[in-house]
């Protein structure tokens, strides 16, 4: 990032959560009436879904991520990390409104590794000892979960030969 632009970097994640609000916003009448929207990127293989229980929680969780990204904006500039504490807390804010709007199994797993990595990322690049010993601690935690979920999700791929969340729930039930 060139040096006369570093200034701005703090409001990286303000600005983010006001897209994303915006984009909700846009979104309101069609999940309210319809009840279930569906995104597929064909490239990725992925699906998003949007129904009114998750779009409640996304929009929680973004209104709090404009709220606590606005009022950070003066803490960010007292750290020496500002880049870095900047995309932690952009990595988890995606990860989180990515975990609400999952509609297969490896959006859900990727969802959960970026909020992960971001909350490792925090802990470990902090300024003292302790909170670097914690990120450390905190990380057979994470590696034991993640080893869960995807043994989980090839279970139920394996179960229901889909990764798709609403083909999976038909299956089962």
């Amino acid at each position: 990032i060139p040096l006369r632009l570093i200034k701005y970097v703090k409001f990286g994640p303000a600005l983010v959560s006001l897209i994303n609000l915006l984009m909700l916003a846009l979104m309101t009448h069609r999940v309210l009436n319809e009840g279930l929207l569906s995104f597929a990127i064909q490239f990725l293989k992925l699906t998003i879904l949007i129904d009114k229980f998750s779009f409640i929680f996304a929009m929680l969780i973004t209104i709090s991520t404009v709220l606590i990204s606005i009022s950070s904006i003066p803490k960010l500039e007292e750290g020496v990390n500002l880049k870095i504490k900047t995309v932690n807390l952009i990595i988890f804010y995606i990860g989180a409104i990515y975990l609400c709007i999952a509609g297969d199994i490896l959006s859900l797993v990727i969802a959960f590794l970026l909020v992960n990595f971001s909350i490792f990322m925090a802990l470990v690049k902090g300024n003292n000892i302790r909170t670097i010993e914690v990120g450390f601690k905190y990380l057979p935690l994470v590696i034991t979960s993640t080893v869960v979920i995807i043994a989980g999700a090839i279970l139920i791929y394996r179960t229901t030969g889909t990764s798709n969340l609403i083909d999976t729930a038909r299956s089962l039930s």
